[in-house]
């Protein structure tokens, strides 16, 4: 019951005093690989570090140090004849992985230029469709511009017409009152058809404009999706 007892109290104790027996070999180790590495030796891999670490254990633990206190038994004549032919397996290995890496890296590269090259695409699409809604829109405000101020003009025709009846009249009549208030709509008539023919004038310019600018956007439209078409995948 008691060493039951102790065998659940000190369950970790085993487990302490191995890692703490441990660390003098680890200090070991370190030392070991600072004197394997040195200055002339800096460029040496992990993998050639530890092969030459577990040559050397070997050596201190089988052989004393010596290496002909090692036996030579058959199976290290075997693996030291195939020691190159393996060795040339590790470098075709290490060859095919490192070939395998950049075509990775250049897939990898191909897809982000192509998604890359997508985004412009699209980018230049919705600023192709902007272009076209605002042209689209000016011509529009154009229109509706020219159209009030047709109505204008046609308005103003009617008084002028109007006013030279009435004109007429009041001259007949020898009316100068009639005949005042004629000349005034008269003026009033002309003075809107002169500022509606100039308007006219500047919308017919800014259509103009406008006309040009679409023309140049369509024509960059129709050129892009020709060079599309045209270029090789």
């Amino acid at each position: 019951m008691l060493k039951r007892h102790r065998l659940v109290k000190y369950k970790t104790l085993k487990k302490v005093v191995m890692a703490c027996l441990a660390l003098p070999d680890v200090e070991r180790g370190f030392s070991a690989n600072k004197r394997l590495v040195t200055a002339d030796r800096a460029c040496l891999g992990e993998q050639t570090v530890n092969a030459v670490r577990l040559v050397k254990d070997y050596m201190r633990t089988q052989g004393n140090c010596q290496a002909v206190n090692v036996a030579v038994t058959p199976a290290l004549l075997c693996s030291a004849r195939s020691a190159y032919s393996r060795y040339k397996e590790f470098l075709e290995e290490e060859k095919k992985k490192e070939e395998g890496k950049k075509e990775r890296l250049i897939h990898e590269q191909q897809l982000e230029a192509e998604e890359q090259k997508k985004r412009q695409e699209k980018r230049k699409k919705e600023m192709q469709r902007q272009e076209t809604d605002k042209l689209t829109k000016e011509e529009g405000e154009i229109t509706a511009a020219e159209k009030e101020q047709h109505n204008l003009l046609s308005g103003s025709g009617a008084l002028l017409k109007e006013a030279e009846t009435k004109l007429a009249e009041a001259s007949r009549a020898s009316n100068m009152d009639n005949i005042s208030i004629a000349h005034g709509l008269l003026e009033v008539a002309r003075r809107r058809m002169n500022e509606a023919t100039k308007t006219l004038s500047k919308l017919a310019e800014k259509r103009q404009v406008c006309l040009q600018k679409k023309k140049r956007h369509l024509d960059m439209v129709v050129y892009d999706k020709a060079a599309k078409v045209a270029k090789p995948n």
